[in-house]
């Protein structure tokens, strides 16, 4: 029987780490998808990272002002949104390991936004406000808070609040950041990073 369990135990490990090669195909760093919600629908893009027990996520933003915005509002700007995006988003929960051997039992998340002229995952125009932003288009008179939100969508969160257009969509009842702009992201905006590490690390990764 020896040779029998031998036999078993090789297998059983070749069987694990063939699923654990699979599954880190599905968890590459530089992430883009489709997004449909509604009557509404977008390409998310992100880079991840995981690193020194940190989940690093960039986005690289490319502006792109109207004429009539000139360059030092948009350093303002940058001034504003960059910081207020990272702060709003960052350290707001907790990844723990659940299962699993790996040598990282918990993972901080951290945003990390990044103004570029070149290879951005999202370029938005910056025209002269107030107007109704989206996530394409974001205006002089944005807020911090704006920004935030219009973030959340490039990380491929759906709005939260009532829209007469999707009478069926789930309304949050929460601080949310998608549904309010003075909100902050919840528990559940971080599920998809959790899920990315599982399968990046082929242990069990859950939100604190």
């Amino acid at each position: 029987m020896g040779w029998l369990q031998k036999f078993l135990d090789w297998f059983r490990s070749f069987w694990q780490r063939l699923i654990c090669l699979i599954r880190r195909l599905f968890a590459p760093n530089e992430r883009s998808f489709s997004v449909a919600e509604c009557i509404y629908g977008w390409t998310a893009a992100y880079r991840i990272v995981d690193g020194d027990c940190v989940l690093q996520i960039t986005i690289r933003i490319r502006l792109n002002p109207d004429a009539d915005v000139t360059a030092a509002e948009i350093a303002a700007l940058q001034a504003v949104w960059e910081p207020g995006i990272e702060s709003r988003w960052s350290n707001r929960f907790t990844i723990n390991r659940s299962s699993g051997d790996c040598g990282c039992p918990s993972y901080p998340v951290r945003f990390d936004v990044q103004f570029v002229t070149a290879s951005a995952h999202h370029t938005v125009r910056v025209r002269r406000g107030p107007a109704r932003s989206n996530m394409t288009t974001w205006d002089t008179a944005d807020d911090a808070g704006a920004a935030s939100h219009e973030f959340g969508h490039m990380l491929g969160f759906a709005d939260e609040y009532a829209d007469a257009n999707c009478p069926n969509r789930v309304v949050a009842t929460d601080n949310s950041i998608m549904r309010t702009n003075g909100g902050d992201p919840m528990n559940r905006h971080y599920q998809p990073f959790a899920a990315w590490l599982s399968n990046r690390t082929c242990c069990g990764f859950v939100v604190a």
